[in-house]
Formats: C-alpha cells, sequence, structure tokens
C-alpha cells in the first residue's frame, strides 16, 4: 500500500473517531452560519434556486448544503457516508432532500 494510501486511511479513522467520541457537539449553528454566508456571496451573482445543482464535498456529519434551502437538486459526498448514516443523531439534524452519497473527493482527480 502506498503512503499516501496509508495516510489518507489514518485520516478517514482519525476523523470517524472524532465523531465517535464527540457526537454530542453536533449542531446545525455553524452549517446554518456557513450557508447564509455562501448564499450571501452567491446572490452577488446569481439567485439560488429551486433549479440550482449544488454538489458539496466533504460534506462531513450533515453539511452545507442541507441548509441552501432553494435548492432541491443538493447531493453531498463523503467517504465517511456509510458511517454518518448509522449515527441516530446526524439523521435527526439532516434536512429533507439532500442525497448523501459515499465518494472521495479524491477520486475525481486521479
Amino acid at each position: 500500500m502506498s503512503n499516501k494510501l496509508q495516510r489518507w486511511k489514518l485520516a478517514q479513522r482519525y476523523e470517524s473517531n472524532w465523531w465517535r467520541d464527540n457526537i454530542h457537539y453536533l449542531s446545525t449553528e455553524y452549517y446554518a452560519k456557513t450557508a447564509e454566508d455562501i448564499r450571501v456571496l452567491f446572490n452577488r451573482f446569481d439567485n439560488l434556486s429551486s433549479s440550482t445543482h449544488i454538489l458539496e464535498v466533504g460534506t462531513g456529519a450533515c453539511g452545507i448544503l442541507s441548509f441552501l434551502y432553494e435548492s432541491s437538486v443538493r447531493y453531498g459526498i463523503d467517504p465517511l457516508e456509510d458511517y454518518y448514516a448509522g449515527i441516530a443523531k446526524v439523521q435527526e439534524i439532516r434536512q429533507p432532500g439532500v442525497q448523501y452519497l459515499a465518494a472521495k473527493g479524491e477520486d475525481f482527480y486521479t
């Protein structure tokens, strides 16, 4: 196994362990605030609408796109999605209408 792949797997293990130990810190406040900041910046150029397609790479447990309600086409990818999908608290705060997929953003660069 290459050094790069070993480091990547170690990082994923650290990330899932952090969420396992700190899931009680999960709050929508960060995601909602960041979504509002993105909304303000985006609306300088165009208006978010139901037809706006959004892809968030590395959504983490919830994803900022959960709070960009204007769009009805929202996808989030994260390599730990299968892990997040099994956590009840994560499912409680995720917003309907977002499709979460287990994938690595790095795969798009190889």
